[in-house]
């Protein structure tokens, strides 16, 4: 999501020395991790198959977004004990991707059942596609992390930074990572769940 060299780059650090990219990493992948929880969803590029709940409707609103294609939808079967191939690949005449969050079935509903019907597709974000204010909130709390650890420099969102040697202290900003999530992540938090 986002890369050492963009880290270093945010942080003003030498792209030549590769002492901390390991640790970096670590924390890119922790920023990751923690806007995953905020936002209750994983807003990674990746395939999903999952079932859902037929409610007599033509649509279905699905877990992950933005949905990028959806690969297959099948039908439980009673008799079988399988699920039966409604849509697959390129099927789009009967299939409607709405808004990235939702499929509609054309023609058609989602007969009422307890997980009746199994969704293959892919949804999220790909390195070129995230919003810009993801990224930025992603660079945000990685530097928050790293400045707040050993190895930083200074502190990020400092309320009030004072010479130790001089006897003064820093005060430190304990709400940052919070509104880092709320001004960069909360439009794409998904509620109710």
């Amino acid at each position: 999501m986002i890369s050492i060299f963009e880290f270093k780059q945010f942080n003003k650090l030498d792209q030549t020395n590769a002492e901390l990219d390991n640790f970096i990493q670590l924390l890119i992948d922790i920023a990751v991790d923690n806007a995953i929880n905020y936002l209750n969803y994983d807003f990674r590029k990746k395939d999903y198959v999952e079932v859902y709940d037929g409610d007599n409707s033509d649509r279905l609103i699905l877990n992950n977004y933005p949905v990028n294609s959806v690969l297959s939808i099948g039908k439980y079967d009673n008799l079988t004990g399988n699920f039966q191939t409604l849509v697959q690949g390129v099927d789009y005449s009967r299939l409607i991707i709405k808004d990235k969050t939702m499929v509609i079935l054309e023609g058609g509903l989602f007969e009422a059942g307890n997980q009746n019907y199994q969704i293959s597709y892919n949804a999220g974000y790909d390195d070129i596609e995230l919003p810009k204010d993801i990224k930025l909130g992603l660079l945000e709390l990685a530097s928050l992390y790293f400045n707040e650890s050993s190895q930083g420099q200074g502190m990020l969102f400092v309320i009030q930074k004072n010479r130790p040697q001089m006897g003064m202290t820093e005060n430190f900003d304990k709400n940052a990572e919070q509104r880092i999530f709320e001004i960069r992540f909360q439009k794409y938090r998904r509620y109710n769940v």
